[in-house]
């Protein structure tokens, strides 16, 4: 892949998803997007095990995915207590969209 490609590719990343404002963020909403493929959700705790970022800056950037409303913020089924995270309909059709951008230009 040479740079111009990679250029391309961060001006559709830009464009289709304008509410990834860090690599943290990307790499937030591609473990929530995965668990939610599998069928489940993942919570505040699980996402700082992950090992991101440190706790508080997956704690702020999770609350400014919730306030972009790139994410929704949920009480789990069956419990009611915990909290869990999961991607909202608009963030679904945007990395839909991006991955066929880059599916089409290589």
């Amino acid at each position: 892949m040479t740079f111009r490609e990679l250029h391309s590719h961060s001006i559709a990343r830009r464009k289709l998803l304008p509410f990834i404002r860090s690599l943290e963020d990307s790499d937030l909403l591609i473990a929530i997007g995965a668990a939610n493929e599998a069928g489940s959700s993942l919570g505040l705790k699980q996402l700082q095990l992950l090992s991101i970022a440190s706790p508080s800056t997956v704690h702020r950037r999770i609350r400014a995915l919730v306030e972009t409303k790139a994410i929704k913020k949920s009480l789990q089924r069956g419990d009611g207590r915990r909290v869990v995270y999961t991607l909202t309909a608009k963030t679904r059709a945007a990395f839909r969209a991006y991955v066929s951008q880059l599916r089409t230009t290589g």
